[in-house]
């Protein structure tokens, strides 16, 4: 058999996929009790220099979202501007609330090939206000040190996380190929 065995029968109970190396089995049949009982994730509140560090980050070259209040204004002012901001993103933990106005996005579309006159040839690109991106890396960072606390993300996960790419899912791969193909030669 090569690197990649499908057993697919009539019983779903009995399809998985097996790489070599690892199993990437169906959803219902991993582990789910990595996380213990009783722990369960919460956001913490964002600390003033955290904030800041957070606002040197923006990319000035960004669009604008429907605030109109551009990354450029807001790293530019970042001093000024970061006690506010960590005031309404801690308030905003607290009260288990997202202001709706950060959730608005100006939806553009841009277009990937094709005919120009033909709506399904265009992407939309959703631009969101830059005070919500604050927030959304705050929630990511801390969400991704738990996934990663209990090792809930499976080894050949990629997407998403920084180190990994689908360059290195493929190296894994490939590794795992020469390496079942050496053990058939040597037979």
């Amino acid at each position: 058999m090569g690197i990649c065995e499908t057993f697919l029968t009539s019983n779903t109970e009995d399809s998985f996929i097996s790489i070599k190396g690892f199993e990437l089995e169906r959803k219902d049949r991993c582990e789910t009790n990595k996380i213990p009982a009783g722990v369960r994730f919460t956001i913490p509140f964002i600390k003033l220099d955290e904030t800041k560090k957070l606002l040197s980050k923006l990319e000035t070259s960004k669009a604008t979202g429907l605030d109109e209040v551009g990354p450029f204004f807001i790293k530019l002012s970042s001093e000024a501007l970061a006690p506010s901001i960590t005031y309404l993103i801690n308030l905003s933990i607290l009260e288990g609330v997202f202001p709706e106005n950060l959730k608005l996005a100006k939806v553009t579309p841009i277009f990937k090939n094709g005919d120009k006159h033909m709506p399904e040839n265009y992407r939309p690109i959703s631009i969101l206000p830059t005070l919500s991106k604050i927030f959304e890396k705050h929630v990511a960072k801390h969400f991704y040190l738990y996934l990663s606390k209990y090792k809930v993300l499976h080894e050949a996960q990629s997407g998403f996380r920084s180190n990994h790419s689908c360059q290195t899912l493929i190296c894994m791969l490939m590794i795992q190929h020469f390496i079942h193909m050496e053990q058939i030669r040597k037979r």
